[in-house]
C-alpha cells in the first residue's frame, strides 16, 4: 500500500519494509528512501523520526535476529545493525563482487545471500551463502556455501534448514528455456528439491522471475513470489508459491 511518509522527502524504496522497534519497545516500521533509512512509529504515523543516511545501489528486506533482537539490512556489498536507536552502517563489508540479496537465520550464524554482480550487474557466476556471527569487531565470515550458478534472491529457515530460491539465468541470458530453483541446506552441499521449468513453445521467449519483496512463513511453510511467463500461448503463472 502507498502511504505518505513524514521523516524524508525521497521515495520510498519497498525492497527494505520491516518492524522493528526503537530503545523504548515501541513498534516501528522501517523502509529506505534515497540515501535514507526511514522510521514511522505504528502507533502514531504521523511522528517524526530522525533518518539514519545510508548511501546505497541496492538494498534487500531487514532481518531482525532472534538471538540478538537486532535489525540486520543486507545493501550492496555490505551489512548495517541496528540495535535499537544505534545504528552500524557498515557492520561487515563483503567481496566487492557480491550483492545482498536476502538474510535469514541459521543457529547463531547471519546467513547472507549474495549473488555475484559488476555495477549491480548480475553475472554468469554462482551465487553464495555467507555465514557470519554477528561480531563486528571480525572482518571475516565463519563459512561461505556455494549456492551454484543462478542468482540467488530468496534465503529462508524452514525446520532448521536453510531454503534457497534462485533464478538460474537471470533476464540478460534467456534464449530458449528459464528456470527458478529450489535448494535446501543444512550442511555439506546445497541439495536441489525442486525446478520450475518454462520453456520456448513458439517465438516468443519464456521467462521466470522472482519478486525478493515476498518472502514470509505461516504455519510451517515459506511463501515467495515468482511469475512463469512460457511465452505465446502456453502457460503462464503469477502469483504465491510455498514450500
Amino acid at each position: 500500500t502507498q502511504f505518505t511518509h513524514i521523516a524524508g522527502a525521497a521515495p520510498e524504496s519497498y525492497n527494505l519494509f520491516v518492524e522493528y522497534h526503537n530503545d523504548s519497545g515501541t513498534r516501528q516500521l522501517v523502509y529506505a528512501t534515497t540515501n535514507n533509512i526511514e522510521r514511522i512509529d505504528l502507533a502514531d504515523a504521523f511522528s517524526t523520526v530522525a533518518p539514519q543516511a545510508l548511501t546505497f545501489a541496492s538494498i534487500c528486506q531487514g532481518f531482525v535476529h532472534p538471538k540478538d533482537d537486532r535489525l540486520y539490512i543486507g545493501y550492496d556489498n555490505k551489512i548495517a545493525m541496528a540495535n535499537g536507536n544505534t545504528w552500524t552502517t557498515t557492520a561487515l563489508t563483503l567481496p566487492a563482487n557480491y550483492r545482498v540479496t536476502s538474510l535469514a537465520a541459521y543457529g547463531d550464524y547471519l546467513a547472507i545471500a549474495c549473488c555475484p554482480s559488476v555495477s549491480g550487474t548480475d553475472y554468469a557466476s554462482n551465487s553464495v551463502v555467507f555465514l557470519w556471527g554477528r561480531d563486528t569487531s571480525l572482518t571475516v565470515v565463519s563459512e561461505v556455501i556455494d549456492w551454484g550458478g543462478g542468482v540467488l534472491k530468496v534465503l529462508g529457515n524452514l525446520e532448521g534448514s536453510l531454503i534457497g530460491i534462485s533464478d538460474t539465468n537471470g533476464t540478460s541470458n534467456i534464449v530458449d528455456f528459464d528456470s527458478i530453483q529450489i535448494k535446501a541446506y543444512n550442511g555439506g552441499t546445497p541439495s536441489l528439491i525442486k525446478e520450475i521449468v518454462t520453456q520456448k513453445q513458439t517465438t516468443s521467449t519464456p521467462n521466470a522471475s522472482i519478486n525478493p519483496r515476498v518472502r514470509f512463513f505461516h504455519r510451517g511453510r515459506l511463501y515467495f513470489s515468482v511469475d512463469i511467463v512460457g511465452g505465446s500461448t502456453s502457460p503462464t503463472y503469477y502469483g504465491l508459491w510455498s514450500i
